[in-house]
């Protein structure tokens, strides 16, 4: 009776433990129909969109850009200048007459830029523009690095669930296995070197759920400061992406809205701009309309309007203006070398991310069989407890101690595919939007 009562705990445990693999979908897309409440993927993303401190930064250096940019656009064209003063003066009146005097006088105009003078406005403006473009181009990456981060947080949060999940299934029937290891010892069919041995397996078990608990709180937390959310509560339901996400001509068509592609891009872009710019440097110059009013302090009001040009420019201003040229030139060369160098890059992420992702999906292959072995060793363990007395009962705990090592492992590989596909869910120029749930995994509505 007492091998029965043993038999049919463990054998529990083998169906708990397959159990927990199906129901956390490390293994099988078809899982029972269970509710899961909780938060989702989909809203803590979009949470994260907003809330995440790195998106709230690159908001916040978009707006500075931005005010800048108006800045910029209001300093540039022309400009009200005004001025007042008192003077002494000595004026010849005659050959032999003269007459000193204070004179008051107050002037108001406007003045147009010209040649480098105008340039340089315009140069500011495109360079504010630049900055507001690529503040834009930041805080769409950061968006998508903390969507990313969430993501990774879930599925390792989900992972380590199931982990956990296995751990007390197994620590589940610590109590019967410790006295049934008692009452063998008690009986001298088993040492107690071999007891002692056996029940450490319980407390390695422990240490790794406590371990794997002590991680879970620490997604908590990660997700908490992506999202704002004090404590969340978060539904544990497997990422599937469509297979459209994970394509390589999508991949590859999307590499001109990598972050990096794209600034260089924009960088580009802008320099051609600012390159027409360049060409008239040091040639400064204006044109200015004044009205001017004045008095002499103790004689009558006068008044005057002036046309003005004012023009310099540097001795040296045909070498100013071919170091120019060369500089409009060189910048260029750099940015177009930058371009191809992010483009290559990219290509060898989508590369690496694609062969990284094929190895952990061959891995889980290797992981399941190792799981089947695992759960047949168990059930021949089952069978033979009869047969061998002492060893029967050792062999058995051994052999469902190898299946919850199998089942974490196959956890261990789901979370290192997860990641992996993850890192090409990344690259997608678009966004996939939220993960599909699997076949039959659809929450219930409560």
């Amino acid at each position: 009776m007492a091998k029965q009562s043993v038999r049919n705990a463990f054998g529990d445990l083998a169906l708990l433990l397959w159990l927990a693999l199906l129901c956390s979908g490390a293994m099988a897309s078809a899982t029972p129909d269970l509710p899961n409440a909780g938060t989702s993927l989909a809203e803590l993303e979009n949470l994260a969109l907003v809330a995440a401190p790195s998106v709230q930064l690159a908001q916040a250096e978009q707006d500075v850009a931005a005010h800048r940019n108006s800045t910029a656009r209001a300093s540039q064209g022309a400009r009200i200048f005004g001025g007042t003063g008192i003077s002494t003066a000595r004026e010849a009146v005659t050959d032999t007459l003269s007459r000193d005097y204070q004179r008051f006088n107050v002037q108001l105009g406007v003045r147009w830029p010209l040649l480098g003078s105008r340039d340089a406005q315009l140069r500011s403006v495109r360079e504010a523009e630049l900055a507001v473009a690529q503040g834009q181009v930041r805080l769409r990456l950061a968006r998508q690095e903390a969507v990313q981060a969430v993501r990774r947080a879930y599925a390792r949060h989900l992972r380590t669930a199931q982990r956990v999940g296995i751990a007390q299934a197994f620590l589940g029937m610590r109590a019967q296995a410790r006295a049934q290891l008692e009452s063998r010892r008690a009986s001298g069919v088993l040492l107690e070197a071999e007891k002692l041995k056996l029940l450490g397996l319980f407390d390695m078990v422990q240490a790794s759920s406590d371990n794997q608990r002590a991680q879970q709180t620490l997604n908590l937390g990660e997700l908490a400061r992506l999202t704002n959310l004090p404590q969340p509560t978060i539904q544990t339901l497997p990422m599937i992406w469509p297979e459209s996400c994970l394509n390589t001509d999508t991949l590859r068509a999307g590499a001109d809205q990598h972050p990096p592609l794209a600034l260089t891009q924009l960088e580009l872009h802008t320099w051609d701009q600012i390159a027409a710019t360049l060409q008239r440097t040091g040639l400064e110059a204006s044109v200015s309309v004044a009205q001017g009013v004045t008095r002499d302090i103790g004689g009558p009001n006068g008044r005057n309007t002036s046309v003005g040009v004012d023009f310099s420019m540097p001795l040296q201003w045909r070498a100013q203006r071919d170091a120019s040229l060369g500089q409009i030139q060189s910048e260029r060369t750099r940015l177009e070398s930058l371009l191809h160098v992010r483009r290559s890059e990219y290509h060898a992420l989508v590369e690496q991310a694609q062969i990284q992702w094929r190895q952990r999906q061959n891995e889980m292959a290797a992981l399941q069989n190792r799981l089947q072995a695992a759960q047949e060793a168990s059930r021949i363990a089952s069978l033979r407890l009869e047969a061998f007395d002492g060893d029967g009962y050792a062999t058995l705990l051994n052999a469902r101690h190898e299946l919850y090592l199998a089942a974490v492992q196959v956890v261990d590989g789901a979370e290192r595919r997860d990641l992996a596909q993850l890192e090409l869910v990344g690259l997608v120029a678009t966004d996939c939007g939220p993960p599909a749930l699997p076949s039959r995994m659809t929450p219930r509505s409560r």
